[in-house]
């Protein structure tokens, strides 16, 4: 049996995470590397988590220019403790959620820092193609596999 992967995915954010999950389902071997928790920018910090935060500064908003047209506003604030609670109860199951996914179709992780040489990392972790699904920017040097992204899959 061998450990040579048909697909490494650098990056556990939600592109990488896809990719993976898809050729992991279509039969590849297939690992993931990434040193933050999975799920990246846009459900941990980004997309979905502001889309929480914002949702109380427009109900004040809201509130306040509709004071004096039936609506009190007065007393309206936003509780940041609170507010920050509730947008914990979905980014801080997102991370578990993501590897169980990734877990279930036989995807490897590994939680390492994607930035060294992926020549390097491909000898750690033998494979046929290696996918970029992330941000940060690794040094392709001696790479010679064939290499894709998320729109070619």
């Amino acid at each position: 049996m061998t450990n040579t992967k048909d697909l490494v995915v650098i990056g556990a954010g939600m592109a990488g995470i896809a990719a993976a999950n898809k050729c992991a389902a279509s039969g590849w071997r297939v690992a993931i590397v990434d040193e933050l928790p999975y799920g990246g920018t846009c459900a941990l910090r980004g997309c979905d988590p502001k889309k929480m935060l914002r949702r109380g500064a427009e109900i004040i908003d809201a509130a306040n220019l509709m004071h004096g047209r039936g609506i009190k506003a007065g007393g309206l604030a936003i509780d940041w403790a609170g507010l920050m609670a509730h947008k914990r109860c979905f980014t801080n199951n997102v991370p578990a959620k993501m590897e169980a996914g990734l877990e279930k179709n036989g995807v490897v992780s590994f939680h390492k820092r994607p930035l060294i040489p992926v020549a390097v990392f491909k000898g750690m972790v033998p494979a046929t193609n290696m996918m970029r699904g992330t941000s940060c920017v690794p040094d392709y040097t001696g790479v010679t596999s064939s290499a894709f992204t998320t729109r070619e899959l």
